[in-house]
């Protein structure tokens, strides 16, 4: 019971473990994603910011333009109405005014839409200094009436003020030139003019006139030029995220609004994927915990298949010891009589005895040899090495391209004369059938795949292995070369003997077993190597008759 108790709460331990581990990481995974959708909007309400701004400097320049046009400088009100109706015309403003220094009325552009006189004192006594002015919102009746005022001075050549030249943009304009990627209902953007009242707002018809309530957003928004901060909205007493930022022509706040609750939802589904990978990797892990305890097991019941199979292997010696000692026994009998009978010829019935017992001693090693390894008898039949060479190629390519390593099939051009160095061209305009030996597929493809990881792994990154195909004194030529590292002639020297490797996880039987199948086909295998120049192995095969 208390074993049990241990295990229990061992369990239980690594479980908390996990599912702590896996609380932080989506705490992290949460916090990472909540910082990335504010950016999001932040960079929306940038954006729709500098849309803002260009529009409205846009239009002030062009107005400052005009204020230097020697019309509108004569002060003349039939010459300033001609301008200002081409004016309205152009930008979109619903009238422009020209007014002196004392703020009486000169001209205007469309007499039927009289501005009448001059709102907001304190941006008119900047624009009397020199300076180009956006006014806030102003209104002369009624919201359906609300404008905002672009304000220029009119110089003389001397460089005084001589007037004002004064241009009205309706509000509903801001709502065009704002970029609309807050579309839902509780994401939203509304603009503040610099007496923190509402210049843009979805809901400007049920806010106005703005409540006292309102000016705490002079406090919220205008300490700083941006920022970012979580509020209960007065219009909805929903808490919200607000962004802000400041336009860079006028002292306006532009502020992106953001229900908590949308804010949260927008963050979790941003966190869809992560959470799905993390499950996956929970999944993976588990997997892998079960492989890793299937393999543990499965090593554990080859260990007790290599014990019952070394218990049958001694059963097996015994039983063939036995078997070889009764012919043994026989054959020193006979061997003895005829050594006590040296002066007697050996009687043929005696010779044919030991022959048989000896037949039968070599039958039940070949029996027990064949026990232990069965060998695997080549399945011959004529190849086409090019179609085997391309084939390897397809295996192995797409990890050669991981190291950057081109591989290159080139093939001996028809008709060559063998006394002079052969041309080489591509593999892929051979003609059918040229190259052909006698062999088993399978074993010559496991060559040659050895033969090219070999020469891959001689290659650190990038590098070319090139392989041609060739024919001599009836056999076929395979040579494999790289440009690789190279091999010493004290290593080459040892290259091809069992269980000799440079390789820290090889076992050094990939290249004996190459020697050893290409012998069973008749060929051989040369290798000559270079040191920090490369290595060419190749591969002499006879080549298929008719």
């Amino acid at each position: 019971m208390k074993i049990f108790a241990k295990d229990t709460w061992a369990k239980l331990a690594i479980v908390l473990a996990i599912l702590c581990l896996f609380a932080g990481m989506f705490k992290l995974l949460f916090e990472m994603k909540y910082q990335a959708v504010v950016a999001a909007k932040r960079s929306d309400l940038q954006i729709a910011a500098s849309n803002l701004d260009l529009q409205l400097n846009f239009r002030l320049v062009a107005l400052q333009m005009l204020a230097t046009d020697s019309e509108i400088m004569s002060m003349d009100p039939e010459s300033i109405e001609r301008e200002l109706v081409r004016a309205v015309k152009v930008m979109g403003f619903f009238n422009a005014v020209v007014f002196d220094t004392n703020g009486n009325f000169i001209a205007e552009g469309i007499p039927a839409r009289h501005i009448g006189q001059v709102y907001d004192q304190q941006s008119f006594a900047k624009v009397l200094q020199g300076q180009s002015v956006i006014s806030g919102r102003i209104i002369s009746s009624d919201l359906n009436s609300a404008y905002i005022s672009l304000r220029v001075p009119i110089e003389n050549a001397e460089g005084e003020v001589i007037g004002v030249l004064v241009a009205g943009l309706p509000i509903n304009k801001i709502d065009q030139f704002v970029e609309q990627k807050f579309t839902k209902e509780k994401d939203y953007i509304f603009v503040l003019d610099h007496n923190a009242r509402f210049i843009k707002h979805p809901n400007l018809a049920d806010i106005y006139p703005e409540s006292e309530a309102y000016l705490k957003y002079k406090d919220l928004f205008f300490k700083s030029s941006s920022g970012e901060i979580f509020d209960v909205a007065i219009f909805d007493g929903v808490e919200k995220l607000y962004i802000y930022t400041t336009l860079e022509k006028a002292e306006w706040r532009i502020v992106s609004a953001t229900s908590k609750k949308l804010l949260y939802s927008s963050v979790l589904q941003a966190m869809i994927p992560d959470v799905l990978l993390m499950l996956l990797l929970l999944v993976i892990i588990g997997l892998a915990y079960r492989i890793v305890y299937q393999t543990q097991r499965y090593k554990a019941e080859r260990e007790n298949m290599r014990v019952d199979r070394l218990a049958t292997v001694s059963l097996i010696a015994a039983g063939l010891a036995h078997e070889i000692r009764n012919p043994l026994t026989a054959i020193k009998g006979f061997v003895q009589l005829m050594a006590r009978k040296s002066d007697k010829p050996a009687q043929p019935a005696h010779l044919h005895i030991m022959l048989t017992e000896i037949e039968r001693i070599e039958r039940l090693t070949n029996e027990f040899r064949m026990l232990a390894r069965p060998p695997r008898p080549p399945q011959y039949k004529q190849l086409d090495l090019v179609s085997i060479i391309q084939d390897v190629i397809l295996l192995i390519e797409r990890q050669a391209a991981e190291k950057g390593i081109k591989i290159q099939f080139q093939a001996e051009a028809a008709g060559q004369d063998q006394l002079f160095w052969p041309i080489l061209v591509d593999a892929e305009h051979s003609p059918e059938g040229a190259f052909c030996v006698r062999g088993d597929e399978g074993q010559m493809k496991q060559v040659l795949l050895n033969l090219l990881r070999n020469a891959m792994e001689a290659i650190e990154v990038g590098g070319n292995i090139r392989i041609t195909i060739s024919k001599k004194e009836h056999h076929v030529i395979v040579a494999v070369k790289d440009t690789g590292t190279g091999i010493s002639q004290e290593i080459l020297d040892q290259i091809g003997t069992p269980f000799f490797t440079t390789k820290e996880s090889g076992t050094g039987l990939g290249l004996s077993l190459c020697l050893s199948i290409i012998q069973q086909h008749g060929g051989k295998i040369e290798i000559n190597s270079v040191s920090n120049v490369g290595t060419m192995i190749s591969v002499f095969l006879p080549e298929a008759s008719g």
